[in-house]
This record gives C-alpha cells, sequence and structure tokens, in this order.
C-alpha cells in the first residue's frame, strides 16, 4: 500500500469538516440573540434602579405611583441597537407609616421578560 490519503479517508474528513462548519454557522444566531437579551437585562435594571431611586428621592409623603417609556441606544461591539423599555412604579400604602414601592421595567418587544424591584419606606416617629 503506498502512503498518502485514500479517497475514502478523505470524503470523511470533508464529511467531518462540513458538519463542524454548518454547527458553528448555526449557532451564531442563539449567540447574537443571548448577547441582545443580555444587553437589554441590563440596560433594563439600570432603568429600574434609576426609577426606584427617583421614587425614593421624593420623600414618604409625596412618592407616587408613575409609568412611560424610555427609549435607550446601547453599542455592543461597536453596533449600535435601539430598544425602548416600558416601566411602571407603583406605591401602595400598607399601613399609616409603610409604603410599598414596586417598579417594573420590560423592553417593548418582550413583555414577558421584566425586571422587577421591590423596597417599604418607612415614616419617621
Amino acid at each position: 500500500m503506498r502512503p498518502g490519503l485514500s479517497l475514502i479517508e478523505l470524503l470523511f474528513a470533508m464529511a467531518i469538516l462540513s458538519t463542524s462548519i454548518l454547527v458553528l454557522i448555526g449557532i451564531f444566531p442563539t449567540i447574537f440573540s443571548e448577547i441582545r437579551q443580555g444587553k437589554n437585562i441590563l440596560l433594563g435594571t439600570q432603568i429600574a434602579q434609576l426609577k426606584m431611586e427617583e421614587a425614593l428621592s421624593q420623600g414618604f409623603d409625596a412618592v407616587a405611583s408613575s409609568s412611560g417609556n424610555i427609549p435607550k441606544e446601547a453599542l455592543v461591539n461597536g453596533v449600535t441597537s435601539r430598544a425602548t423599555f416600558n416601566y411602571s412604579v407603583v406605591v401602595n400604602n400598607l399601613s399609616s407609616k409603610v409604603k410599598k414601592i414596586t417598579t417594573t421595567v420590560y423592553e417593548t418587544s418582550s413583555p414577558l421578560k421584566y425586571i422587577k424591584l421591590e423596597t417599604k419606606i418607612y415614616k419617621g416617629p
């Protein structure tokens, strides 16, 4: 037998290489989707924290429920993407000296995935 690759060995090698390349190409859409979802979670969390801080800064007697939307722009790996987030701040009176503030934020295109922050504030003695 002569040294080198036979035609069958070459075909097997090409089949393995082709399959590997197709698998890698199929993974790319999932990777980009996960990057976008991670970016939106980060932006949504920042908005939720901002709205919670705004509510807390109003003081116990002035804090009130609110809602709206915020367009955000982010640069990820050199690509600028835009998303609009809806938010709601809900204030519940638990007693005359305790209020619960709940901040919920979600991206307009995926309302089932949301960020929710809750805290309670107390009125001094």
